[in-house]
């Protein structure tokens, strides 16, 4: 059964980060409409997906921080400037302040996180960067963290989720 929606409000995804405007008349049905929202919410998750990049390359690959932005730059391009300055910002961040975001997640990790698992722990870093250090809602930054483990890191999503929920359990 088809049904026709107006949609004529901001829409904002659960990073809080990005807000679309869409005013469209569209028949469609409800999974559709589903799937233009989840569409409109990628959006925020390639800045991270790119900022876990970035970081990934720098701390783990030891590429210097100026060569992979500007390897990142053409990728940046296309983002709109709120999420430049979010992705830059957030870099930025976890570099200055990879010592106390380590300390953090170190009282949270039963066994640390070898060596190999430089993508996992580089998650961490960026989501706990998000809550502790840049004020996003504690929802959005887990929920865009844990979506990022894709792939290989499947597998770890719910130690990353475990442990960003504590780490806002115990943030006060």
């Amino acid at each position: 059964m088809k049904k026709t929606y107006t949609i004529t409000s901001v829409i904002k995804p659960a990073s809080a980060q990005l807000i679309y405007s869409i005013n469209m008349i569209v028949t469609l049905k409800y999974w559709q409409l589903i799937k233009v929202v989840t569409l409109l919410e990628k959006k925020i998750t390639d800045a991270r997906h790119a900022v876990a990049q970035t970081l990934y390359s720098v701390l783990f690959c030891e590429k210097h921080l100026s060569r992979t932005l500007l390897t990142q730059h053409e990728r940046l391009k296309s983002f709109s400037k709120r999420d430049k300055r979010f992705a830059y910002q957030l870099v930025s961040v976890v570099i200055r302040r990879l010592g106390q975001i380590d300390s953090v997640l170190d009282k949270f990790l039963k066994y640390p996180v070898k060596e190999k698992n430089g993508k996992v722990q580089t998650l961490l870093r960026l989501g706990a960067a998000q809550i502790l250090f840049l004020g996003t809602p504690p929802y959005a930054a887990v929920n865009q963290t844990v979506q990022l483990a894709t792939g290989s890191l499947l597998k770890y999503r719910a130690l990353i989720n475990a442990v960003l929920r504590e780490i806002i359990r115990n943030q006060n």
